[in-house]
């Protein structure tokens, strides 16, 4: 029988080990599974219809888009859309029961692996405005929730100027409809955007919304509820003032509908702003 020279016997023994290892370790790679598990995952949860996967929004740009990567690789073959979402601890609660919104949401499917690198940035560079969270995108609209309403001018500033320069629906996080801003940049103009937030919270218990499809034919109504008479006759006589002329950028009219209940049960008057011609 040959024996094997003493310097070899612990190299091939070495070996052999090697080979037991790597036969019984899992070949997991960059898994569904084992991404579940990095240090940077919340929660996993994927059902018969979807997959969404929650990370800690604190987390730094570099190890989100790398996660991101990632994950987009290994769902790649998945048959229902996958999202990624981040969430804060720090997050405003206006209501035990009722949980806050998620910092930025994206939609895996809905990008290439070659734009994911730079929409993240642009995601992540919105979610950093103080009081923008909720950021999102459906169908290449943004929406934003806002947390708080001294907050909303700058963040509509903010991203109406840059990353949602394209338009995006603008939210205050309450628990009643408070103000919601459907932004068209092609119709509406920013100080008549700024006149519209100054509304808000000149009437705290009203209801403010400036609507419009978000594609297609795009001619916004603005409309406010839950005044009183009196307030009603008020906000109109400021909404007609010329002015606001130019509240729609073309200089097209831009209608008015405000409603108050008193006495006489519900009443609603209508306008342009700056008295602009209707028709």
């Amino acid at each position: 029988m040959h024996r094997l020279p003493r310097s070899l016997i612990g190299v091939t023994s070495l070996v052999c080990l090697g080979a037991v290892l790597c036969a019984c370790a899992p070949v997991t790679g960059g898994s569904f599974d084992t991404l579940c598990e990095d240090p940077l995952v919340i929660s996993c949860d994927r059902a018969a219809q979807s997959a969404l996967v929650v990370i800690d929004a604190d987390a730094s740009a570099e190890d989100v888009i790398a996660f991101a990567e990632s994950l987009h690789g290994a769902t790649a073959v998945f048959a229902e859309p996958v999202s990624l979402e981040a969430r804060s601890s720090h997050a405003l609660v206006l209501d035990p029961e009722v949980a806050p919104p998620f910092s930025w949401q994206i939609d895996l499917n809905a990008l290439q692996s070659t734009d994911l690198a730079a929409s993240l940035r642009d995601t992540l560079e919105a979610a950093s405005v103080p009081g923008a969270v909720g950021i999102t995108r459906h169908s290449g609209w943004g929406f934003v929730t806002v947390q708080r309403i001294e907050q909303f001018e700058d963040v509509f500033d903010t991203l109406s100027q840059g990353v949602f320069a394209s338009g995006a629906t603008y939210t205050l996080q309450s628990m009643n409809e408070r103000l919601r801003i459907v932004h068209v940049p092609d119709r509406t103009s920013a100080n008549a955007i700024h006149e519209i937030i100054s509304i808000a919270q000149d009437y705290p218990d009203a209801e403010v919304l400036l609507e419009s499809m978000t594609s297609g034919p795009q001619s916004p109504t603005f409309s406010v509820a839950r005044l009183t008479p009196p307030q009603q006759q008020e906000l109109a006589a400021r909404l007609r003032d010329s002015r606001w002329a130019g509240a729609d950028v073309d200089g097209y009219p831009l209608e008015f509908v405000l409603g108050s209940i008193g006495e006489q049960g519900v009443t609603y008057v209508s306008g342009t702003f700056g008295d602009v011609p209707a028709g």
